[in-house]
């Protein structure tokens, strides 16, 4: 249990050294929360900070090796790393998840900043994070380039049936390029459900080059069941540009149920819309 803390609840930070950090493994925590993780006992910042350089891994292959991350300023906040962050976790790296509300995040459960060549989350429901809950976004890219988001839950409980929304968007790529929500691959696409404002949201006219492949927006885990996001499905603005959304095959998002419109592109040139469906590919695949 790593809660009640002045500051962050875990750092990983290079101060003495002239080498980054390297190879570091987070397992099996309870960060912000009792060791029963109903009680709220939030670290004033971040659950977990780590900056700068280095490669590190939040994972877990094994029951209870992922992390329960609530009641933080942030869950899991990645800044300027110049190389691959990894954040995995079987069923229980769940930043912010957490009724009553109280357990949740304050802000966004994962903030990637200024990144490149982050992992959230993996195809297999070994790898899989709940990221649900939260004050802000599940999970907010600020300046992030090379991001794959991946076989996520955002925005949903454990089970990928039920409503535990993010307080605004499940994704937001905001200014940051080049990033991959979701998948081509079984297992690759996310559940992104149930938040209190859109989906996803490409914003920024830096936000270029941006995929949302293969991801069920607005409905269960089962790709038909009904679980909307309040506001867009996908909502690209701030000129954002050469934004993918869906594709031939696998590619293809399941768009369905949401407030507003599936796809809103409010701004921006070069953004394309193609073959998305309001039921999954026998090539999706959520276990």
């Amino acid at each position: 249990m790593v809660s009640g803390n002045g500051g962050n609840g875990i750092v990983v930070f290079k101060v003495f050294s002239s080498t980054p950090p390297a190879g570091n493994t987070v397992e099996g925590n309870y960060v912000g929360v009792s060791a029963n993780g109903r009680r709220r006992i939030g670290n004033t910042l971040n659950g977990i900070f780590r900056v700068p350089g280095g490669r590190e891994h939040h994972r877990g292959t094994d029951p209870g090796s992922g992390n329960v991350i609530s009641a933080n300023a942030r869950g899991l906040y990645v800044s300027t790393s110049d190389v691959g962050t990894v954040c995995t976790g079987p069923h229980r790296d769940q930043p912010g998840l957490g009724r009553p509300p109280w357990l949740r995040q304050r802000r966004s459960g994962i903030r990637v900043e200024d990144t490149l060549g982050t992992t959230i989350g993996g195809p297999t429901a070994t790898t899989r994070n709940v990221i649900s809950g939260n004050g802000g976004e599940g999970v907010d890219l600020e300046g992030a380039s090379g991001t794959g988001i991946v076989g996520n839950y955002i925005g949903t409980d454990i089970t990928g049936t039920l409503d535990l929304g993010n307080v605004t968007d499940g994704v937001l790529a905001n200014a940051s390029p080049k990033n991959t929500i979701g998948g081509a691959a079984p297992g690759q696409g996310n559940v992104i459900s149930g938040n209190d404002a859109n989906g996803v949201r490409v914003s920024g006219s830096t936000s270029k080059a941006n995929k949302v492949l293969g991801n069920l927006i607005g409905t269960q885990k089962d790709g038909t069941s009904a679980l909307g996001n309040t506001g867009d499905g996908v909502l690209i603005d701030g000129k954002a540009g050469k934004t993918a959304v869906g594709g031939t095959g696998a590619k293809a998002n399941v768009i369905a149920n949401n407030g507003a419109a599936g796809v809103f592109v409010d701004s921006g040139k070069g953004n394309a819309m193609r073959q998305n469906r309001s039921t999954p590919t026998a090539a999706w695949a959520s276990t």
